[in-house]
Parts: structure tokens; C-alpha cells; sequence
């Protein structure tokens, strides 16, 4: 799985109690680790875990699960963090800290349940203040080290070539699957407007041996302004000790 985009617009407030309560059905058991990325300034962001002595029970209720706050920066990757329970994963807009944290609403859904062991997690913002939830595999064999990877949130088909080798990522997946590099890559990248390619990347880069680099594109800021571009320098993904 190279990138999977998934999303829920919940339009005004719907507590995350009565999101539980209603489940009619058990549940597919996840237990994965993850990290998160996002590129506009996020607070307040949780996600639902289920209580360990309540992880046996096929149709969990809302006193079964507490609510864990994210550290989200928009300069990286967060800590690490991990998740045991049923599907979907629930992000939750929260309140409080410490023992009062709570969830005031659900503003995203991880609904797959082929969500790799090793994963990260890229938010960004929707409609009805909800999130875009991008899940891509963090594992060294999915993503080693000299290797880059293009993640295309722009919303448009892009194109280019890294070290010779075109490439094309259009809007109905989000990723290209990593390539391996030289330690210099040269990377160019375009998108279309007007039938006529604008370029908004065409630089090389140092890639160390065990470094990992994403071309991250986001949506223009504003209406007829360019994709933006932000490079991310990452190292190998190590998971925490059983």
C-alpha cells in the first residue's frame, strides 16, 4: 500500500459517544504503529483507543475507550505512537488536558483495515472543519533508506522525473512508490494549468544512505496560485521494542 486516502465530514457536532454507541456490528482488530504529519497548525487533536480490559468485547461502548492527545507539529514527523483496537481508527477534536481530556466531536476516520504495521499518518484539512487522513507504509521495506517519495495532496496530476525515471501521480492515488537515488538526485516536477506545465520543483538533492526524502505537494493557498512543495528529510522508521 503506497498511500490511501480516507475521510469523514461530520457536518456540526456529533459526539463521539453516540458514535460508538450506535456500531451494530464486532469490529476488525488493528494494532499498528504510527507517527503523524500535517502541514497546517493542528491543537487540540486526539484519537480513541479502547481500554485494554474492554479489547475482547465484540460491540465496545463509549466507556470503553479514553481519548489520547496527538503532538502534532507541521516541521516533521511526531512521536511515535500506537494503536490496539477495533475499526475504524477515530481522530477526535478534543478539550481539556490530562485526566479531563475528551472528545468534543469526530473529525476523521481511518475506515481500512489493511493499515500497515509500521505507518505514517498525513492530516490535512476538509470541508466542515474534518481532516484528510492519508495513510502511507512507514516500513523499511516499503520506504528504505536513498529513496525518495513523492506524496501528491495537491489536488492535481502532477509530473517529472527523479534521476531520469518520469513519473506521473494524478488525484485518485496519493503517492508514487519510492524510488532509489544517487546520492545527488536531481528532481523536477510540474503540474498542468491550462494544458501548459507548470514547474514548482527542480532542484538536486543529498540523499544519504540511510535517509529518506518526501516531496510532499500541497493545494496553492490561494485560488490560481502554484502547488506548494515541502521537502521532508526523514531517517529509516524504528519501531519500538515489543
Amino acid at each position: 500500500m503506497n498511500g490511501r486516502r480516507f475521510l469523514v465530514v461530520l457536518g456540526g457536532v456529533i459526539l463521539f459517544s453516540n458514535l460508538v454507541v450506535a456500531q451494530s456490528a464486532p469490529q476488525t482488530a488493528l494494532d499498528f504503529e504510527f507517527s503523524v504529519m500535517a502541514w497546517e497548525r493542528m491543537r487540540d487533536v486526539g484519537y480513541a483507543q479502547i481500554k485494554t480490559e474492554a479489547r475482547s468485547k465484540p460491540r465496545p461502548v463509549a466507556a470503553d475507550f479514553e481519548i489520547l492527545p496527538l503532538r502534532i507539529s507541521s516541521q516533521g514527523r511526531s512521536d511515535l505512537y500506537r494503536y490496539e483496537g477495533p475499526a475504524p481508527v477515530r481522530l477526535v477534536a478534543t478539550s481539556g488536558e490530562g485526566d479531563a481530556l475528551r472528545a468534543t466531536r469526530m473529525i476523521g476516520a481511518i475506515t481500512d483495515q489493511r493499515i500497515p504495521r509500521q505507518a505514517m499518518l498525513m492530516l490535512g484539512p476538509a470541508a466542515d472543519d474534518a481532516l484528510t487522513v492519508t495513510v502511507l507504509d512507514d516500513s523499511p521495506a516499503a520506504f528504505p533508506g536513498q529513496h525518495v517519495r513523492v506524496v501528491n495532496l495537491a489536488e492535481e496530476p502532477i509530473q517529472g522525473t527523479i534521476d531520469g525515471q518520469t513519473f506521473r501521480v494524478d488525484t485518485t492515488r496519493a503517492t508514487l512508490a519510492p524510488r532509489r537515488v544517487g546520492e545527488n538526485a536531481r528532481i523536477g516536477v510540474a503540474f498542468e494549468r491550462q494544458g501548459r506545465p507548470i514547474v514548482v520543483f527542480d532542484q538536486s538533492l543529498r540523499v544519504g544512505a540511510e535517509e529518506r526524502v518526501m516531496l510532499v505537494f500541497l493545494p496553492p493557498f490561494r485560488e490560481g496560485a502554484d502547488v506548494r512543495v515541502r521537502v521532508v528529510r526523514d531517517q529509516v522508521f524504528e519501531p519500538a521494542e515489543p
